[in-house]
């Protein structure tokens, strides 16, 4: 098998040179269907072309062959995109994740995608809760607070007592540095529902970093003097 996949670059290598690739691999194909090679190869010519089906359905092929490959994912995932495919972009991405589950730039891929069909979703559904709250979490995904911000605010004039939105903002604002509204949310939420041990559990440290900035703050002001 090895020495086959070996000539078969080097044939294919040749007939590049000749300006001939795309028939050469076409026939190869129809004599080694699934060898992996040359469907990477012509998958990757197909997209050169601008022959995005054609790559598309050469990488699938790929694919039921090497199911959880990262590199044919990543390809994959460029050719939905370039077909405007976005949910099956997102699927992709979503597979990618579960091998990478902390890669950034994935993470931050998926939060853009996330936004662009939430967004469309919001033309037809404008009050839509959960649209609104999966868009915010995207945003945040990518740093974008003050658009988060904008629809966590959105759903809370609707539910100003909803505690997993409480809960996002005031998230949300510790990562901004706006303490005072994060402990702000920190309250209602515990006034809701005074069980709630996270919102607890977060107000204590929240006075604690309260008290930490006066010290600071106080000590600063003396130095000076």
């Amino acid at each position: 098998m090895l020495d086959i996949c070996y000539s078969l670059k080097i044939h294919v290598k040749e007939y590049r040179n000749l300006g001939m690739h795309n028939k050469t691999l076409n026939e190869l194909l129809d004599i080694y269907p699934n060898n992996p090679y040359l469907l990477k190869i012509r998958a990757e010519e197909y997209s050169k072309l601008g022959k995005h089906y054609e790559a598309l359905n050469d990488l699938n092929r790929l694919l039921d062959i090497y199911p959880n490959n990262p590199y044919l994912l990543k390809i994959r995932t460029k050719e939905y995109r370039k077909l405007g495919r976005r949910n099956e972009k997102l699927n992709n991405l979503n597979r990618l994740l579960d091998i990478y589950p902390n890669d950034k730039n994935l993470l931050r891929v998926q939060g853009e995608v996330m936004i662009d069909i939430t967004t469309k979703l919001l033309k037809m559904f404008p009050n839509n809760e959960q649209i609104l709250r999966i868009r915010a979490q995207a945003y945040i995904a990518i740093s974008k607070y003050d658009e988060a911000l904008f629809d966590l605010n959105r759903l809370l004039k609707t539910n100003r007592n909803n505690e997993e939105i409480l809960s996002i903002r005031a998230q949300t604002y510790t990562v901004i540095e706006k303490y005072d509204k994060a402990s702000d949310d920190l309250n209602r939420l515990l006034k809701i529902n005074s069980n709630n041990r996270k919102a607890f559990e977060c107000s204590l440290l929240m006075d604690e970093m309260d008290e930490e900035r006066l010290y600071n703050k106080m000590k600063n002001h003396f130095d000076r003097k």
